[in-house]
């Protein structure tokens, strides 16, 4: 387990956004999220789109709309139970008053080839995964769940813009360190991370694929950040009455 390695900058783990949302949601989690890990950086992150089959709605007042009148009609999918999509699916439900049926899948590539051939109406999918289906017009993409609009895509509103203020959720990919690693270790490993990004040609490959390369993220700036995910997931949960069945 990785957090329970030697702290001495050998041993390096990836944290997510699924991390931060277990941490309310498992209460027998080999490890504590906001205290066994030495934050180094962030890496990427990338929003959640909003997209729907394109004979569902053409924007995110027309998909409430119809979730009104068709109460229990319409599904969501996710890839599982207790993941992000699941949780910040739940919370939109909540805000616009809506019943939609949740259908947990095994991955996203299912899900997404579901939603083309009209079977799921809707999913929030980071853009990675969503944009050669929304560039191809086989779904549409609604809303973004981010603070701006995404320069790839600047014609879909963020879901703030579409009445749904506090819906924001992103995958994000960031690296730790066990507890105890060495403040200089810590400090050095922040340096070089934030040096990788800015190298030739990283930067843009990663925002062609969808993701937002972090310009700057020290030590204390990640370790913020998650603790301001943490927190942010821990109120949505709470909001909605979540739980894992």
């Amino acid at each position: 387990m990785g957090a329970k390695a030697a702290p001495d900058g050998y041993t390096l783990l990836v944290a997510s956004a699924p991390m931060a949302i277990n941490a309310s949601l498992q209460k027998n989690l080999p490890f504590d999220f906001g205290k066994d890990f030495a934050p180094l950086g962030l890496m990427a992150s990338s929003p959640y789109m909003l997209v729907v089959n394109p004979s569902v709605a053409g924007s995110v007042k027309d998909l409430v709309a119809r979730a009104k009148a068709e109460p229990g009609k319409l599904s969501y999918a996710s890839v599982g139970p207790g993941t992000q999509q699941n949780v910040v699916s739940e919370l939109f439900k909540d805000m616009a008053r809506v019943d939609i049926v949740h259908a947990p899948y095994k991955g996203g590539p299912q899900a997404l080839t579901d939603m083309v051939g009209g079977h799921i109406q809707m999913m929030f999918h980071g853009v990675p995964a969503v944009m050669p289906f929304v560039k191809g017009g086989q779904l549409k993409g609604i809303a973004v769940a981010s603070k701006q609009r995404l320069p790839l895509f600047p014609e879909i509103p963020t879901m703030a813009e579409a009445g749904y203020p506090g819906i924001e959720a992103s995958e994000w990919y960031g690296l730790v360190a066990p507890a105890g690693t060495p403040k200089d270790i810590v400090a050095l490993l922040g340096k070089e991370i934030e040096k990788a990004l800015n190298a030739p040609g990283v930067r843009q490959q990663l925002a062609s694929k969808g993701y937002e390369p972090a310009t700057t993220s020290s030590p204390d700036q990640f370790a913020s950040f998650m603790a301001a995910e943490q927190k942010k997931w821990a109120l949505a949960i709470k909001q909605t009455g979540f739980h894992l069945e």
